[in-house]
């Protein structure tokens, strides 16, 4: 309305003087607080103002007194009094001048006004006021019920509703309202017998109704309410909300009833949808596993399921009607209180209603992840929140464990063996066993490499028997072999729990390139109390992805690095070795063709004879480098002996062990192999520096060399009872160009490494059993590393 209170008055003042305006108003509103003073300075915009301030109930309240001046340019106070009062005969009009006679007064009483009032001091503002508040008091009275029967015929024609009433003792009914037609009568009123109205209830609803109003009577209660079907113009039926208030008289008795009706019959079905889907709701939250919660806008719980007390701890009955902030950790309250406040104001949605994962906290204290799903309703005005809950701590704890797993296996300062030692660490602490291993199986044999371990049968360079390995299933299998409880698994009379007494076990088979190489294995003396999942056979087979990958990029680099040592080796051999040789050709042939002497050309010849021989070595070493793409089982005494044929031995003896056994390997290449340790022991004597030749040259005069081919845990070996090799170079005898003969090369041991590398075999030096010089070979691993290892950096 404009700013203007509903029970205030309005002044309308008129006069040609705007000082005399200001004053007037201020004096008034100051006086006065309910008085609010509109001005105009000529008398027709008077009257524009006191049209547009009467344009009904929306617009502003209209003018409730005017003042006027006498004496204004155009129309004088009397005719502006004239035109008020054509239209407006009882508004209050004051004459309020300067100027002033009684034949003036005499006019203005005569032409209708109200008062007549001189200017002068501020007291005669006071009088102005007096006057003003009761001239208007009726006036203000009448015009607020004017107003008020006006929103209420409003009202009435607006609503669909029925407006009743009923005079105690009269046979009828007086109606009002009801615009839609639904009920069958007009918007206006009408008025239809008592006993009519009672026959439009439905007959089941009828004596209850009677009985309800007769029964509200008799208490003396003010207020009557009720349900029923009532019959629309249609003959269908519609449900009503009955809602009445009832007049007394001093005596206490009845007189009239009025009340209003309301089709509440959509209402009454969405009623019923809604408990028909809250019992669905109910029925469905009661038979998941996942929690389910409501809470209203102030966060107070209102429903949860039976699922909640596995998540949180709490009974559903513990935390409905209280706070959410039950369950939420206490860093997080103040964020909660704040989103949802600032969704209900602002609609601001800053999480993922679709799946959020968020902290809580156990009745026990401990913080657990939950993965929450949100819904939203409204119901009678009020918002309500619903959520679905799972606990993902689990899912959240693997998930951390997977991401280690992948910065141990991306680890690049982390050697091969470092890198599968701290996998098989964090396995163990994964699947909470106490044992961690890798192994390999080769001809029915199981080897530890490596182990995470306190059994004291599962260590590196641990063998049995395949079939005394519960890994004699697992390498059988595409899946996981798991068992939780052994002994109640049928397990007590299998060779492998014998050997090794494990209750708890999970492994799965590694293959390497392509080929089966062994297993990777978690285990415990321990039964676990729940079997092992879905996600812990995932979390196996990617340990057994990180070893693949860690082993097969072990392979990879050492290949490349050993390639390049054979570029490198290339490269020395064409820079140095073959200039040696050639330098010597080129000068002998200067002095050859000088003298013409055939000494000369004869040593032009051994010059050559050395480069054949170097030449030779050469495409040997990069021959026998090559990667051996296929290998055959074969027998390694046979391979050994037809070697030991091949090389000129002299008086030199071969003595081989008993069970060599057989390995898989290029034939041609194994025979290279050994053809090389023979003549290293038998032609050079072994490769002691010259410091120590000619003593051992002395030292085995007319002694026969021994040489011996056996087995050991990791591979075989080759060695002699000669004077050995002292172990400050026992690195560098592999390397090309190492020898102590003036005819040797060099390249011979460094072959032998070469052919090893290419079959995936590692080699190492070592003092021999009766002090000579041992090779050995460890079947499935690179150079460099232990006896007890199959793969080392």
């Amino acid at each position: 309305m404009n700013g203007v209170e509903t029970d205030s008055i309005l002044i309308l003042h008129v006069d040609d003087d705007s000082e005399v305006l200001d004053l007037t108003r201020s004096f008034l509103e100051r006086k006065r607080e309910r008085f609010e003073v509109k001005t105009a300075t000529t008398a027709r915009e008077g009257l524009s103002r006191l049209a547009e301030s009467d344009s009904g109930i929306d617009s502003e309240v209209a003018i409730d007194c005017i003042v006027s001046d006498y004496d204004m340019p155009d129309m004088d106070g009397l005719e502006f009094l004239d035109a008020v009062r054509e239209n407006y005969p009882k508004l209050p009009f004051l004459l309020f001048t300067g100027e002033g006679s009684e034949a003036v007064a005499s006019e203005a009483i005569s032409a209708g006004v109200t008062d007549y009032l001189q200017k002068g001091g501020t007291e005669q503002f006071d009088l102005l006021a007096n006057r003003i508040e009761n001239y208007t008091q009726n006036r203000v009275t009448e015009r607020d019920l004017e107003r008020a029967e006006k929103r209420r015929q409003l009202a009435i024609e607006a609503t669909s509703d029925i407006v009743w009433e009923r005079t105690v003792g009269e046979g009828t009914v007086t109606l009002f309202g009801g615009s839609d037609g639904a009920f069958g009568y007009d918007a206006g009123s009408t008025e239809i017998g008592f006993d009519e109205w009672i026959s439009r209830i439905h007959p089941e609803d009828r004596q209850r109704i009677n009985e309800d109003l007769e029964n509200t009577l008799e208490n003396n209660r003010d207020r009557f309410s009720a349900e029923y079907p009532l019959q629309a113009n249609d003959g269908s039926y519609m449900i009503v909300s009955d809602r009445g208030r009832i007049e007394y008289n001093d005596a206490g008795d009845p007189v009239l009833l009025v009340g209003a009706i309301r089709d509440i019959t959509e209402q009454k079905e969405r009623e019923h949808d809604l408990k028909a889907t809250q019992a669905r709701f109910r029925a469905l939250a009661q038979n998941t596993t996942l929690g389910v919660v409501t809470i209203d806008s102030d966060s107070t719980v209102e429903y949860a399921n039976n699922a909640v007390s596995d998540i949180f701890g709490y009974r559903p009955e513990e935390l409905i009607g209280e706070s959410l902030a039950k369950v939420i950790p206490e860093r997080l309250e103040t964020a909660h209180f704040e989103a949802l406040n600032r969704y209900l104001e602002t609609g601001e949605q800053r999480l993922d209603w679709d799946w959020t994962e968020l902290p809580a906290c156990h009745r026990d204290g401990h913080e657990i992840q939950v993965g929450i799903a949100f819904g939203e309703y409204t119901t009678d005005g009020e918002q309500h929140f619903t959520g679905i809950i799972r606990d993902v701590t689990d899912r959240r704890e693997r998930e951390e464990y997977r991401r280690r797993l992948y910065e141990i296996s991306a680890d690049a300062e982390l050697t091969t063996d470092e890198t599968i030692d701290r996998v098989l660490e964090l396995g163990c602490e994964y699947f909470d066993m106490e044992s961690g291993f890798l192994t390999h199986i080769d001809d029915d044999t199981q080897r530890i490499v490596r182990s995470n371990s306190p059994h004291e049968a599962i260590q590196p360079g641990s063998e049995c028997p395949l079939s005394e390995a519960y890994c004699q299933k697992t390498i059988a299998m595409d899946e996981p072999l798991t068992v939780a409880h052994a002994m109640t698994e049928g397990w007590e009379d299998d060779p492998a729990y014998g050997r090794f007494g494990l209750e708890a076990y999970i492994g799965a088979k590694l293959v390497v390139d392509g080929e089966s190489y062994g297993t990777v294995c978690f285990a415990d003396r321990s039964p676990r109390e729940t079997e092992f999942s879905e996600l812990d056979r995932s979390f196996i087979d990617l340990v057994v992805r990180g070893i693949k990958s860690t082993l097969e990029r072990h392979k990879y680099e050492s290949e490349l690095e050993r390639q390049n040592e054979q570029l490198g080796e290339f490269a020395s051999v064409i820079s140095h070795d073959l200039r040696n040789p050639l330098t010597v050709a080129d000068g002998y042939l200067e002095l050859a063709c000088e003298t013409g002497d055939d000494e000369y050309f004869m040593k032009i010849g051994n010059a050559h004879d050395r480069m054949d021989a170097i030449i030779d070595d050469v495409l040997t070493l990069t021959r026998q480098g090559e990667r051996i793409a296929e290998t055959s089982r074969v027998g390694l005494a046979a391979v050994a002996e037809d070697a030991w044929e091949n090389v000129a031995t002299a008086d030199a003896e071969l003595a081989m062990a008993d069970e060599l056994g057989d390995v898989d390997a290029d034939v041609g290449r194994l025979k290279q192999l050994f053809e090389n340790l023979y003549r290293n022991a038998v032609e050079h004597g072994t490769t002691s520096p010259p410091s120590r030749s000619q003593e051992d040259t002395v030292e085995h005069a007319g002694e026969t060399i021994t040489v011996r081919v056996g087995r050991y845990p990791a591979g075989f070996y080759v060695e002699d009872d000669g004077p050995g090799i002292p172990e400050s170079e026992h690195d560098d005898v592999f390397d090309s160009g190492y020898t102590t003969s003036e005819e040797g090369t060099g390249m011979g041991l460094s072959i032998v490494e070469t052919i090893a590398t290419a079959h995936g075999w590692g080699i190492g030096v070592d003092e021999g059993t009766e002090g000579g010089a041992r090779f050995k070979i460890q079947l499935g691993m690179t150079r460099g590393g232990s006896d007890d290892l199959l793969f080392s950096d």
